[in-house]
């Protein structure tokens, strides 16, 4: 029998014997590997060393422990200092990830944070010049605006409305106009509704008051919303959180908008974060005024509950 390829089994005596020569060392360095890897019981995975035996070896971000089997997360942060630069170093398991302050991004080919450049963004400033700074931005206002803090933005530089320079009554919206102001009266829809505040009215029935407890509004809330500038289509002018309400409320929650009060120009889109905004359809241009009517509406128990918000939108130029 040829020395370089004979196979000899026999089987008579209930064994097989295998006679393996030279050329076949492969084969049997495979089967002894294969032996041995599952008698290793590596966590991960194993490979044939450069000796052809067999080893365990981890994932990458992972270090073989001392019983040569168990494999434990390298906390990258800790091995390699400064490995985000100047910003925050987070371990993960096999990895890392690297976070910035508000106003940085972390730039991966440099390895750092570095500043966001918002001045990049046209207009960010409104009416005025946008001067970039380390993690954020300044607005220098034109002649005629001040900067608001609340929007970050440079606007008219008189707001009647929150300069309280106005005369409207107590009971009544004021509404700015740029310049100048008008007031709006606001009164309940009818002797059931209570006041809550100067521009929100609330349903309180009497006991047992069966014409009072057939109305589905429950409340009315008055809004002011002023642009100075003509408006592009989908523009957002109005915005409504809904998140603080129960689950249940949010999933049987329905908007609408009036048919009236010219709310045909207009119409409701649906945001993350449960948050859902009123856009214009074409373009508005100024001097406009219009009186959006957006009902929320919600079923409790079986009844129909209504939450009205009247904005009183009025655009100058």
């Amino acid at each position: 029998m040829n020395r370089l390829s004979a196979i000899s089994i026999l089987a008579t005596y209930g064994f097989a014997a295998l006679l393996l020569a030279q050329d076949t060392d492969a084969v049997s360095i495979h089967a002894r590997k294969k032996f041995h890897c599952s008698n290793l019981k590596c966590e991960h995975f194993c490979i044939s060393d450069k000796n052809n035996q067999p080893e365990c070896v981890c994932h990458r971000g992972y270090m073989l422990q001392g019983n040569r089997r168990s494999c434990n997360d390298i906390d990258e942060c800790l091995a390699k200092s400064n490995l985000c630069g100047n910003g925050t170093c987070h371990n993960s398991f096999g990895s890392y990830f690297c976070s910035c302050k508000y106003g940085y991004y972390f730039d991966k080919t440099a390895g750092t944070c570095k500043d966001v450049d918002e001045c990049e963004s046209s207009k960010i400033c409104g009416e005025g010049e946008c001067i970039n700074a380390p993690g954020l931005y300044e607005c220098k206002c034109y002649q005629g605006y001040h900067f608001n803090q609340r929007s970050w933005y440079c606007e008219a530089e008189i707001y009647e409305c929150e300069d309280k320079v106005n005369s409207c009554r107590i009971n009544s919206l004021c509404i700015d106009l740029y310049g100048d102001f008008k007031c709006k009266a606001v009164k309940c829809p009818n002797a059931y509704y209570v006041r809550k505040s100067p521009t929100e009215c609330i349903l309180k029935c009497p006991y047992f008051h069966e014409e009072c407890e057939k109305l589905i509004t429950k409340s009315v809330k008055w809004i002011p919303q002023s642009f100075r500038h003509s408006m592009a289509e989908n523009q957002t002018l109005f915005v409504f959180w809904y998140a603080s309400e129960t689950k249940l409320l949010q999933q049987n929650m329905k908007f609408s908008l009036d048919a009236g009060y010219g709310n045909k120009d207009f119409s409701i889109e649906h945001m993350e974060n449960k948050f859902i905004r009123v856009i214009n359809r074409e373009e508005i241009k100024g001097p406009k005024s219009y009186e959006i009517v957006l009902n929320v509406d919600t079923t409790k128990f079986g009844r129909k509950n209504r939450r009205t918000f009247i904005v009183n939108l009025s655009i100058s130029e």
